[in-house]
């Protein structure tokens, strides 16, 4: 697991932590070929899985990556590659980031409609990204 910004998977370099849950991250990367692309690199690792559960979460993993990549829609993110590094395993997607002014937009219009608690979103910084909700 990348420890910190600016940490090389592959042939990426990591920007920022954008998710976390159970099984590992999911990373905003820099590519380190084309400096101009972003792509979201979910990761998936083994630390702390007992040892015979491993060689199946391997399968399991291999079998999403290149069911993913193999399938091409308007309304999925492309899946470029997936590989392994460190005991971790990933797959890196494009990324087709919205706009911060999209969402502020939202926000707006929520505010107009009547809406008390609005939160903006994952956006790491913002002042909107989080909601506190009075007691």
């Amino acid at each position: 697991m990348p420890s910190s910004k600016d940490t090389v998977l592959g042939k990426y370099r990591i920007a920022q932590i954008i998710g976390e849950g159970a099984y590992g991250r999911v990373y905003l990367a820099e590519s380190l070929d084309m400096s101009d692309r972003s792509f979201a690199i979910k990761e998936m690792e083994e630390t702390g899985l007992p040892a015979e559960e491993i060689s199946y979460t391997r399968k399991l993993f291999r079998g999403e990556a290149e069911l993913l990549c193999s399938l091409s829609h308007p309304g999925l993110l492309a899946v470029m590659e997936y590989f392994s590094q460190g005991g971790c395993h990933y797959i890196v997607s494009d990324v087709k980031m919205t706009p911060v002014e999209t969402f502020e937009r939202a926000c707006e219009i929520g505010r107009e409609e009547g809406l008390l608690f609005i939160c903006i979103g994952n956006i790491p910084g913002h002042q909107g990204q989080n909601t506190i909700c009075p007691a």
